[in-house]
């Protein structure tokens, strides 16, 4: 008899790993496409490109306090 193997799940990640808040934002075909390419030409997916350059954007700024 063949032995069935489990499938590998995902470990559940602790709660300050959970991605599940989102931002919506606005763009042009054009605008979309130029940002596809980037986040193509970095190997990364669309929101994880968007992610990192939203952060280090956020984190260059001067405090607003």
């Amino acid at each position: 008899m063949a032995r069935l193997r489990k499938s590998m799940s995902r470990r559940k990640k602790k709660p300050g790993e959970k991605k599940d808040a989102s931002i919506r934002v606005r763009l042009t075909d054009d605008q979309k496409a130029i940002i596809e390419a980037a986040a193509t030409r970095d190997g990364l997916d669309l929101s994880s490109y968007a992610r990192v350059a939203m952060l280090e954007k956020a984190r260059r700024a001067p405090s607003a306090t």
